[in-house]
């Protein structure tokens, strides 16, 4: 024990020896491969992040643009989503559709068929107006789901950000 101790305090006062080169720098580099090691590591969570960011960019392309000034300073009229639920069809369009559409030869103006319209009344009127209440439910039901739809895509593009994010404060930390 003494002469341990005695060796110790002798042995750091003396030069460098090549053994202890040796031993000094295997210890060193075998701290730079687990240095290395942890950088693999995050560059792996960073290039499954950019694929996630990728993923995002292309369903931000695929989702319908939003209304922009052309060169006169108009707006145009902003893109439908084609996943949107179609609207209602009211009584009358119902009413209509019979009419416009025929097979006979005999198909009507609109103001034919306005006058028809208010003319309509007891139970063929309320045919159309059992059938727009039927279409009524099913536009309100679809719709819905397309907004409950519409958030769970928004909740997971913030969440592949925020892992976008995450990655990147774990990579500027690391350098």
């Amino acid at each position: 024990p003494f002469a341990t101790m005695v060796l110790q305090s002798v042995s750091s006062n003396l030069p460098p020896t090549p053994g202890r080169q040796v031993k000094y720098l295997k210890t060193e580099l075998e701290k730079k491969d687990a240095e290395n090691e942890a950088l693999r590591d995050q560059l792996d969570s960073m290039t499954k992040a950019l694929a996630g960011i990728s993923l995002v960019k292309e369903s931000a392309a695929a989702a319908p643009a939003a209304a922009t000034a052309s060169a006169d300073g108009d707006k145009t009229k902003p893109k439908k989503d084609p996943n949107a639920p179609k609207p209602a069809i009211t009584a009358y369009k119902y009413f209509c559709r019979g009419r416009v559409h025929g097979d006979d030869d005999e198909t009507k103006t609109g103001k034919e068929l306005q006058q028809m319209w208010k003319e309509c009344k007891g139970d063929e009127r309320k045919a159309y107006v059992d059938m727009a209440a039927e279409d009524k439910k099913r536009f309100e039901r679809e719709t819905k789901e397309y907004e409950a739809l519409q958030e769970l895509y928004k909740q997971r593009q913030q969440d592949e950000a925020m892992q976008v994010y995450e990655a990147h404060k774990i990579a500027v930390q690391a350098v």
